[in-house]
């Protein structure tokens, strides 16, 4: 049995990131495709998401989540990282400087 690394419960969750923009190295790139990304599981320290592209790890992800009925907030989160399985993009991410309402979110959320 392989024993999981992760120092905060998962919740599976299938959430369509809201208008995503890239920021890697000097560029940013505000991402204009329908459905091109959504999250696979969530926790309050970040989240593992599918994605239709590539993206490179120690870039930088700006979007809108929603969590249930909740108004929509902004995350950042820093790309730890990705891998390429049945033909999809798979990426995991840790969230950069929420606020503590934010994480107060997803913990009502997980629960």
């Amino acid at each position: 049995m392989v024993k999981d690394k992760r120092n905060y419960i998962r919740k599976k969750a299938k959430i369509e990131i809201l208008y995503p923009t890239l920021i890697y190295g000097e560029d940013k790139k505000l991402i204009i495709k329908p459905d091109s990304l959504y999250t696979i599981d969530i926790s309050e320290t970040g989240m593992a998401f599918v994605s239709r592209f590539y993206i490179p790890k120690s870039s930088f992800l700006s979007f809108y989540l929603r969590l249930g009925d909740e108004i929509p907030f902004q995350v950042l989160t820093n790309i730890i990282w990705n891998k390429i399985e049945n033909g999809k993009f798979l990426c995991g991410g840790e969230f950069v400087g929420l606020s503590m309402d934010n994480i107060n979110t997803i913990r009502n959320f997980m629960k």
